[in-house]
Order: structure tokens, then C-alpha cells, then sequence
């Protein structure tokens, strides 16, 4: 089943969003995907066409070319401000995708979801064009992952019901041209649409290897980020091991629990800052901060500016 029409990707540059740069195989990819292994062949070539529009909280990409292989590093220093959920949407060519000792070939009509807290490899033969939505991981977990108990295998076949209609959405929030409120709703409803489909798979599969401990301990933080009183041994008891162990699986990630805590909240205020109107008290609270004060001197201790400046920046855009 075709979903693209060939002339799509030229009227691009004339309805209100950029032209497609032209770039270089390991360019296009990392600006998608965030920083690759080097020691990893990329593709052959620099003529990769690559598109990047910004709907609400997501950022969404159309890159294409001939052959590639993407390879990420992992998340090794325990920061998650940049966390995201990549949704793979190819309309041209099959994508060799592997995460977590799965392996998927997703083509066109397919979807695929990755998640960048474990290592992932995405490579092609083909000549491929692809649509890629990146939404912040805290969003991806609280709107789309709030049900699933396995994260390892996170792929949507053409032939599901709800796949067609979640990846014509999907391209019409690339092309839209409307206002914040129409596109907020449409990325909402994208995320139900994602949702539901992936509580069908789930119920279809057979049992999976669950995913890898620091992905369940971010799951657990990010649909508890704006309850006040987390800690630590909240999230043992929820995950069914001891408090040594979310301590050592934090450590071994170059953090602690408390600090991915504190990430994850500030990730939530800053979106809230930036995109809604709210008092900043309110976004204080509603990001699980017990105190106005502290949340101010956190924000500008770790962003560099204070709250109301941040909003001030981003919402004259």
C-alpha cells in the first residue's frame, strides 16, 4: 500500500517549510538521531536530502538518499535532557532496524519506534525515504509507553488497523501549515493512535525479554516525574528489585537516581514554560517540585538563565 505521492517531497520548499539541504550521509543522520559511532561505516556520498520542520513538542525530519548505516552511542554519562522517542515512518526502501537483541525490517507503511536509551543500529541497501518523529522521552513515556509493560520490540506493520491511519496523520502534521492549537491536538492524537496500537501488539506477542533495567528505571520516573515525594525506594518496590540495585544500575550509568529525577523535571518545566501560559508556580508544581524557590534556583543553576527568561526566549518564536 503506497501512502506518499512522488511529488510530496517537492512542494516542500513552497508550502511554508524549508528547502531540503543537501548533506553528507553521517550529517543528515546525526542531526536526526543525535551523535553516532564513528568507528561505523555511514553511507556513500554527500547527496542526502534532509528537511527538519518543528510541530509543538516534536521535531520532524524527511531525510533520504542512497544506502546508509546508523549506529548510536550509548547513553553512558546518565543525562536525559535530550532523551528521545524516534518514530521511523520509511515510505521508500526497507530499514534494517536493531535494539535490544530484536530485529526488525520495517518498510514502507510500516512503523517503527526507538527508544535512545539503549544502543540502536538502523541500515539500508536500498535507496530509502523516510519520515522520523523525534518527541522529548519524558512526553513519549507518559503519553504513548504509559501501559506497556515491555519496551523491547516497539514495531507497527502496515497491515495493523490503526497503522494506516496513524501514518497519514503523521505525514499531514509534517505538511501542516496551521496553527500551535491544531497541531498540539493533532500530535496528541498521534501519541492515542500510537498508544492504542501498540497495547494490540503487545496482547499478540509472544513473551519478550523485558527491556534492559535503566529503561525501566526512566520509565518509571518519567510517569512519576510530577509526584512530589519519588525516591528511590519507591521505584524498587514498583519495579520488584532492591534498593541496591537501582542504585548500582544508576551508578553504572554515570548518575544517580535523584539526578535522573531532577533531569526529568526539569525537561517537564522547560516544556511547560515554553509552550503554555501557566504561572511559573503552577509549572513548579506540575513538574513535582515541593518548593518555588528551589525549582528557580535549580532552573537557572542548570539552564543558565532564569525561568521567566527562558520562557520570554522561547515564546517570542
Amino acid at each position: 500500500m503506497r501512502y506518499l505521492h512522488p511529488q510530496i517531497w517537492e512542494r516542500n520548499a513552497g508550502d511554508g517549510q524549508a528547502a531540503a539541504d543537501m548533506v553528507d550521509c553521517r550529517v543528515a543522520l546525526e542531526r536526526v538521531f543525535g551523535s553516532s559511532d564513528r568507528s561505523s561505516p555511514c553511507g556513500p556520498g554527500d547527496a542526502y536530502r534532509l528537511n527538519t520542520v518543528h510541530r509543538d513538542l516534536a521535531q520532524i525530519y524527511r531525510v533520504a538518499g542512497e544506502g546508509m548505516t546508523y549506529r548510536s552511542v550509548p547513553l553512558a554519562d546518565g543525562s536525559i535532557a535530550n532523551l528521545s522517542v524516534h518514530i521511523l515512518m520509511p515510505s521508500v526502501g526497507n530499514l534494517r532496524v536493531n535494539q535490544m537483541k530484536n530485529t526488525r525490517v520495517v518498510g514502507p507503511g510500516d512503523i517503527m519506534l526507538v527508544c535512545d536509551w539503549a544502543p540502536f543500529q538502523i541500515s539500508t541497501t536500498d535507496e530509502f525515504d523516510m519520515l522520523v518523529i523525534n518527541l522529548p522521552g519524558w512526553w513519549g513515556f507518559q503519553n504513548i509507553f504509559a501501559t506497556q509493560s515491555s519496551l523491547d520490540d516497539l514495531y507497527l506493520p502496515g497491515s495493523l488497523f490503526a497503522t494506516p491511519a496513524t501514518y497519514v496523520l503523521a505525514w499531514t502534521i509534517y505538511e501542516a501549515d496551521v496553527g500551535p492549537r491544531e497541531v498540539s491536538a493533532s500530535v496528541a492524537t498521534l501519541a492515542q493512535l500510537l498508544r492504542i496500537a501498540l497495547e494490540v501488539t503487545a496482547e499478540d506477542q509472544w513473551a519478550a525479554p523485558q527491556v534492559g533495567r535503566i529503561g525501566r528505571i526512566l520509565q518509571f520516573i518519567f510517569q512519576n516525574v510530577d509526584h512530589e515525594n519519588v525516591s528511590p525506594q519507591d521505584a524498587a518496590k514498583a519495579l520488584k528489585c532492591s534498593l541496591r540495585t537501582i542504585h548500582k544500575t544508576c551508578a553504572d550509568h554515570g548518575t544517580s537516581f535523584n539526578n535522573l529525577l531532577m533531569e526529568a523535571r526539569l525537561s517537564v518545566a522547560s516544556y511547560m514554560l515554553a509552550t503554555t501560559g501557566s504561572r511559573i508556580s503552577d509549572v513548579a508544581f506540575a513538574s513535582g517540585f515541593a518548593s518555588l524557590s528551589h525549582f528557580c534556583r535549580l532552573f537557572k543553576k542548570r539552564v543558565g538563565e532564569s525561568a521567566s527568561e527562558y520562557r520570554r526566549r522561547y515564546q517570542k518564536h
